[in-house]
């Protein structure tokens, strides 16, 4: 997570760790056209200022080739 957040939540079994500052979620399968999602929430220190940056990583399971 960036610097300047703290976080608060998260929701649909998503998971926070806090040795890594990293917020992961685990889907089970997804067909073709599926979607899923996790909303979470972070405190913002009220001195940060600029852009803050939403980024994310998709790494599919061992042996699994995602096509898209």
């Amino acid at each position: 997570m960036p610097a300047g957040t703290t976080f608060v939540s998260a929701t649909n079994g998503a998971t926070y760790d806090a040795g890594t500052n990293t917020v992961h979620f685990t889907t089970g399968t997804l067909a073709t056209g599926d979607t899923t999602r996790f909303d979470l929430t972070l405190a913002i220190d009220a001195g940060l200022g600029g852009t803050l940056a939403n980024t994310a990583a998709v790494t599919p399971p061992a042996g699994v080739t995602d096509g898209h």
